[in-house]
């Protein structure tokens, strides 16, 4: 009669316990896509993918110096009050940029140069061409741009991401491998 009555206490005390109060929460999820076909390409379209892999870890750190360099500009020109002033540092800084890119920019491939041209605006928000308009004038932009479009390049070109979906793919899944370098101004 003891072991019965400890047994029947056991199980009612264990259903007393069992009844607690359940919460449901009803929250969604944002839908995430899974593609399953990530390494799933064929000869062709790996080739493909790695060359822009190559031109974007190539051009990449252009486009990031390019933007430092045009804050730097911009920060150190609203210190100059003349226009000469402001002359003589724009043709110092030319100088100094095409002395150390010149060789390295020249030697760049047509393909790398659509690239960078797109990153750059990507990077700035401002085009090729409006950058050179604004260091230099209109019509040394516009012969720029007459020589960058005998080799396939517009330097008026703008980035679209939504346009410009294989590049900038390739952007973010290099920045989340943190393979994309980081431009330190010196």
């Amino acid at each position: 009669m003891k072991y019965f009555l400890v047994l029947f206490l056991g199980i009612v005390v264990q259903q007393a316990w069992s009844q607690d109060t359940i919460y449901q929460i009803e929250k969604t999820l944002e839908t995430i896509e899974v593609n399953a076909n990530k390494n799933k390409r064929t000869p062709e379209e790996e080739e493909k993918y790695q060359r822009l892999r190559r031109r974007v870890l190539k051009v990449y750190p252009y486009a990031l110096m390019a933007k430092e360099i045009m804050m730097q500009a911009q920060d150190s020109l609203a210190k100059l009050n003349r226009n000469n002033e402001k002359k003589r540092y724009l043709k110092q800084r030319e100088n100094e940029l095409r002395e150390r890119f010149e060789y390295e920019l020249k030697r760049m491939y047509t393909e790398e140069g659509q690239i960078l041209t797109k990153l750059v605006y990507r990077e700035t928000g401002h085009t090729c061409f409006e950058l050179i308009k604004k260091a230099k004038s209109g019509f040394k932009a516009f012969m720029y741009n007459m020589v960058a479009n005998r080799y396939d390049v517009d330097l008026k070109a703008t980035y679209d991401p939504a346009i410009d979906v294989d590049i900038e793919n390739m952007v973010q899944l290099l920045q989340s491998e943190n393979q994309l370098p980081i431009y330190v101004p010196q």
